[in-house]
């Protein structure tokens, strides 16, 4: 009877040890289990000028022109993939407040992130079309309304970095757009290049 007792008080024991060890490595399981990454995850996003500089080069006329007072903004959705590379399409505009001239891009947008800390390092490349608008040309601000200015769609290339925490973003770069104007009988390219620092947020 003794040695009956002392074998089912050994199984209890054994069975109460081996249980409480399977509930830690099941808890253990659940601390430790890494953070699982959406696969596809939605995102909208704005961005706005901060800064914003131009340098304007005619080709018709060899003139050079200065934009130092530029307003603009850049609204995209993106698929993100993964939480690093994302993929979407974008609309924009751009303002020159001094010239009357309005750029309206249209693009695709490409960003790669290299982390998926709170802090994200990125870097983004934007080509599409643009079209312009020149105010000036059509009998606004002061302008006479006897100019007959065609301006036809153009290339838009955006390149830049910067960083993203939580929603909000800081990056840097540089516009690119491209495009011809016609004049009754005469017509030029225009090629504009800014620099452009804008401050941005994500849904």
């Amino acid at each position: 009877m003794k040695k009956l007792s002392f074998i089912v008080l050994v199984f209890i024991v054994v069975t109460s040890n081996l249980q409480a060890q399977q509930d830690f490595a099941q808890e253990n399981e659940i601390v430790n289990k890494p953070h699982e990454v959406k696969k596809y995850a939605y995102q909208f996003m704005g961005e706005f000028s901060l800064v914003q500089l131009g340098i304007n080069f005619n080709s018709i006329d060899s003139d050079i022109g200065f934009d130092f007072l530029r307003i603009g903004f850049n609204l995209t959705n993106n698929m993100v993939y993964k939480g690093k590379t994302s993929i979407g399409l974008g609309i924009g505009m751009e303002y020159a407040v001094l010239d009357g001239e309005m750029a309206l891009p249209f693009f695709a947008d490409f960003r790669y992130y290299f982390s998926e800390k709170n802090l994200k390092p990125f870097i983004n490349l934007g080509i599409g079309h643009v079209f312009i608008i020149h105010f000036t040309r059509f009998g606004l601000f002061g302008s006479s309304s006897g100019d007959i200015f065609i301006y036809k769609p153009g290339l838009y290339l955006n390149c830049s970095g910067g960083f993203k925490s939580g929603r909000f973003l800081l990056n840097a770069g540089i516009n690119i757009k491209a495009y011809k104007w016609i004049y009754y009988n005469r017509q030029g390219k225009t090629l504009t290049l800014d620099f452009v620092i804008k401050l941005g947020f994500s849904i």
